[in-house]
């Protein structure tokens, strides 16, 4: 089972880092594209997501395969990139039930072009394989997504509303950790906003990461897991903004952050739980039959100082899964909790 993960894992992470540099390299230069990707592959929860048993890499790849079609389309007016858009999108919405959030600033535009657009046949030939796939997939979604957006949202009285709003953000520095969110922040704004080194898709790159961080906050989700998809810009960013003296450094600052973080080798330091140095956050494993006032509480204590841990649940249980097991935690008040399953020991 191992080897099989890593196989599949490794492919849709190589997936991501070359839909990365597909977006930018018809529109910028090979070095560019290049930096993009490796200041990707630094991103923290790329690597987590890369080594975890879950469907998130493979959501982050079809995110960003989504968007880069998206972007050497010219708007839709290039037939080849309009097919594997709908394809993208088709297969993105069976790996994650939110995999439509991601996707919500073109929604629009796709729904135009189903519409009545010259190009509306390659659009339906790319959504035909996952729609013919995913009919079940679908409608236990629709149930699904209600079940997630009660178990992640808010309480509702534990928090103002302008901590509400920023949750997501502090969340989304901590998941990044605080140097690269800097940078990448700072990169986003400045390519949002430049005169003199304009990128054309960059307004969209910026709703990229504003739509879906609206709609989690605003519907009250708190899983830090949600937004990664959507961090996936300010690894494009850093590569569009950055001097072109400075792009080989910075990527090899970008490797060498990616090799501190995988390592685990440097402590962490916390501003008022953000992380500044690059290490994963706690991980807690516990068996399928197992939950008790000292697993609480061993969670409790990995959570200290964090916005964000992951619980590791091994073994069966009759009682215990995934879903029941966050219902109890949140009900403990233990927020940024995710659980994730490794199966069967």
């Amino acid at each position: 089972i191992g080897a099989a993960v890593f196989l599949v894992n490794a492919f849709y992470l190589a997936f991501l880092l070359c839909s990365v540099y597909y977006a930018l390299r018809r529109h910028r230069n090979a070095v560019t594209a290049l930096a993009a990707a490796v200041a990707t592959a630094a991103l923290p929860f790329v690597m987590e997501a890369a080594r975890s048993l879950s469907p998130q890499i493979a959501t982050l790849a079809f995110t960003a395969s989504f968007w880069a079609f998206y972007l050497n389309s010219d708007d839709f007016e290039l037939p080849r990139p309009v097919f594997w858009m709908g394809l993208m999108f088709s297969f993105g919405m069976l790996t994650d039930k939110f995999f439509w959030v991601y996707t919500l600033p073109l929604l629009p535009m796709m729904g135009a072009v189903a519409m009545g657009h010259l190009h509306r046949a390659e659009l339906f030939k790319g959504l035909l394989p996952g729609i013919v796939a995913g009919v079940p997939w679908y409608l236990m979604n629709l149930v699904s997504f209600y079940n997630g957006w009660l178990t992640r949202s808010f309480p509702g009285a534990d928090l103002s509303h302008l901590e509400k709003f920023f949750w997501l953000l502090k969340a989304a520095a901590a998941e990044m950790h605080l140097p690269l969110f800097i940078l990448g922040g700072l990169a986003m704004l400045w390519m949002y906003y430049s005169v003199f080194m304009p990128y054309q898709g960059k307004e969209k790159v910026a709703l990229w990461f504003v739509v879906p961080y609206l709609f989690f906050t605003l519907t009250g989700m708190r899983a830090p897991e949600l937004l990664y998809p959507a961090l996936l810009p300010f690894g494009i960013a850093m590569g569009v903004m950055t001097p072109s003296k400075l792009r080989y450094p910075g990527a090899l600052l970008a490797v060498l952050l990616l090799v501190l973080n995988a390592s685990g080798l440097v402590a962490p330091r916390y501003l008022p739980g953000i992380k500044l140095a690059p290490l994963f956050g706690g991980t807690v494993v516990m068996r399928g039959d197992d939950f008790s006032g000292k697993f609480v509480e061993t969670v409790r204590a990995v959570l200290a100082g964090r916005s964000s841990a992951v619980v590791c649940l091994t073994g069966t249980s009759e009682y215990l899964n995934r879903d029941t097991l966050s219902v109890m935690l949140e009900r403990r008040e233990l927020q940024g909790i995710r659980v994730v399953e490794a199966g069967p020991e």
